[in-house]
């Protein structure tokens, strides 16, 4: 079995690394002082299709699969880890990703076009205080039908990208409890904004590294989501 890459993965592979090494590589360092990464790399991610790769083309995608993602990211990691696996890069890829697959039409169309220009942030949001890997025990976020809308209450905490969903809007992918007595089987997936919204409040923590992009966490104090940003099927989030 030949497992070495084909030539369109190839060229993918140098035209991801060629764009890593001239415009990021250089200003690491400037990323991790100023702890951001600039809007010109960003777009640039963009027009390279970067940020839109798992995404269908219906929405602005390349709507390639997983392997192409992971090409990109191993050479985005060469140059800067925060630009590249565990936030940037990959959470706009999987989480663009799982919208795609799941989310309504609606919520596809405000979110997606945009996270694919590199308009927006997508981000997820699961870990809570008590934790993060015991979903169950740790999420104490509820959601309560309220009309044709839910409401959200609880805390996020070691959330990637709080300061720029703050600045940039967008969605977080929010686990909640819709029916807590059925636990793992009565959680939920909402879009949640954190951007101009009065009743969510928010902290920013001080990295010792990753610096690039923020990490902070965020409360809700019974924030009104639209059924539309539901993200998935109720209770199987």
């Amino acid at each position: 079995m030949d497992f070495s890459w084909t030539e369109e993965q190839e060229i993918w592979r140098q035209t991801v690394r060629d764009f890593a090494q001239k415009e990021i590589k250089p200003r690491v360092r400037d990323i991790d002082t100023n702890a951001r990464i600039p809007d010109d790399i960003i777009k640039g991610m963009a027009k390279l299709g970067l940020l839109g790769l798992t995404v269908s083309p219906d929405y602005g995608g390349a709507g390639t699969d997983w392997k192409m993602a992971c090409i990109a990211a191993e050479e985005l990691g060469r140059a800067d880890i925060s630009i590249a696996v565990p936030v940037l890069y990959l959470v706009e890829a999987s989480w663009g990703f799982i919208l795609d697959r799941y989310g309504t039409k609606e919520a596809k169309a405000e979110i997606l076009p945009k996270m694919v220009n590199g308009d927006v942030f997508l981000g997820i949001a699961i870990t809570e205080p008590d934790g993060g890997s015991d979903i169950v025990g740790a999420t104490k976020t509820t959601a309560k039908k309220d009309g044709n809308n839910w409401k959200l209450k609880g805390e996020k905490i070691y959330i990637s990208g709080v300061a720029e969903s703050l600045k940039y809007g967008g969605i977080y992918l929010t686990l909640a409890k819709t029916e807590p007595e059925k636990e793992h089987k009565g959680m939920s997936f909402f879009g949640v904004t954190l951007k101009d919204n009065p009743n969510i409040s928010t902290t920013i923590f001080k990295n010792m590294g990753r610096m690039g992009i923020s990490t902070g966490g965020f409360t809700m104090d019974d924030i009104s989501i639209p059924e539309a940003f539901l993200v998935g099927e109720l209770n199987r989030g």
